[in-house]
């Protein structure tokens, strides 16, 4: 489900970096997003099961499994993947900068499932199944269920594609 979001909030300029230190979210347009889901809150470290948060940990750092800033677009704007949670259910969203706030792709909204978030630098990505080798032009995102399958999300012509990458 696509829909654009106009959030009337300060543009900030952040540096993209790989990984957050922490889940804290400190753009204002994300804040007015999230605000929007009372009861939703990003995925912590606390939340995953024990081994896959020691997991994490080993390979990420204290880095938020639940949020991940990208530039997706090559442009240097900020967009977003996040893992929510409320209660029993979680969403899978990535904020795609737009002009006037963000471009919403829910890629997932349904039962919990423990899912992260992480991102990765451009250059070559292999479709799982058929070895299939893309170029991948700018950062990108990888929804992952950990010891399980990783699912990369990328920019390509003025939309967001998709390939599965392990599974």
């Amino acid at each position: 489900m696509f829909r654009p979001i106009a959030l009337a909030a300060a543009l900030c300029a952040f540096v993209v970096t790989p990984a957050m230190a922490d889940c804290t979210v400190d753009d204002p347009k994300v804040k007015a997003y999230l605000s929007t889901l009372p009861g939703w809150h990003v995925i912590t470290n606390a939340d995953l099961y024990a081994d896959d948060a020691a997991l994490w940990k080993e390979h990420r750092g204290n880095a938020c499994p639940g949020l991940a800033r990208v530039d997706l677009q090559g442009e240097g704007r900020t967009s977003y993947g996040l893992v929510i949670l409320s209660k029993d259910r979680m969403r899978m969203v990535v904020l795609v900068d737009a002009k006037s706030g963000f471009t919403e792709h829910i890629l997932f909204d349904g039962p919990l499932d423990h899912m992260v978030v992480h991102t990765e630098a451009p250059g070559p990505a292999y479709e799982f199944e058929t070895r299939e080798k893309i170029q991948i032009p700018n950062q990108s995102l990888v929804f992952e269920k950990l010891e399980v399958g990783a699912v990369l999300y990328y920019w390509r012509n003025g939309k967001l594609e998709e390939i599965i990458v392990s599974g």
